[in-house]
């Protein structure tokens, strides 16, 4: 271990563990300056580790949403992962983003337990045919057979 690197103690027990967390908490608000810099400290000797684990972290928040709202395009039936993107029924994605950012509606969304009243899953040609209120190519065909 390196000079300047706190080795985390081995938490045995749940009651340790809430402690552990509690005292964590404590340390950061009383130097919220000092907790940043080591973090940034971190950050710099090893950048790589950190991408790799917020890239882990986006791929498993977005498998999830899709594994709640059905890994398929809820207009042509598109089930290839890579095509797919979360679509706001109502179209207020753009405000909404603006407010929580990507990662933000994804965690609210999250929390909120998936809620499909007003998102579903598109496939990126269905998601951008019915931007602007527009409708989607699949559904004017359909109505007119």
């Amino acid at each position: 271990m390196s000079e300047g690197q706190k080795r985390t103690p081995a938490i045995r027990s749940e009651q340790q563990r809430k402690r552990y967390r509690e005292w964590q908490r404590k340390y950061r608000r009383a130097d919220p300056e000092r907790y940043r810099a080591a973090g940034r400290a971190a950050y710099a000797r090893n950048p790589e580790r950190y991408k790799a684990t917020a890239k882990r972290q986006r791929q498993a928040i977005r498998d999830e949403m899709l594994s709640a709202y059905g890994k398929m395009c809820a207009c042509c039936g598109e089930t290839a992962t890579e095509f797919l993107t979360l679509d706001h029924i109502n179209g207020d994605g753009c405000e909404e983003r603006k407010v929580l950012g990507t990662r933000g509606v994804l965690k609210k969304l999250r929390l909120a337990g998936w809620p499909k009243d007003r998102h579903r899953i598109l496939c990126m040609n269905c998601n951008f045919a019915t931007r602007f209120g527009n409708i989607c190519p699949h559904q004017v065909n359909r109505e007119a057979t």
